[in-house]
């Protein structure tokens, strides 16, 4: 099965009530995914497989973090 999320900006919970009580679900994160740690993906994946592109709001994160190092 596959579930299509958008735009998660950062809030995770929503999904873990479809990924748990399905097997074999693929996730795939259509862009904003606004993570402050890798941390909530690592735990989603323990209950499914996850894809994800880059959104508007993920780019400007990367180029901040990028511009301070």
């Amino acid at each position: 099965m596959i579930l299509f999320a958008g735009d998660p900006h950062g809030s995770y919970e929503h999904l873990y009530p479809f990924v748990q009580e399905n097997d074999n679900v693929a996730l795939i994160i259509l862009g904003d995914l606004q993570l402050s740690s890798p941390d909530e993906l690592d735990n989603l994946a323990k209950y499914c497989d996850i894809w994800f592109i880059h959104g508007n709001h993920d780019s400007k994160i990367g180029r901040a973090s990028c511009r301070e190092r």
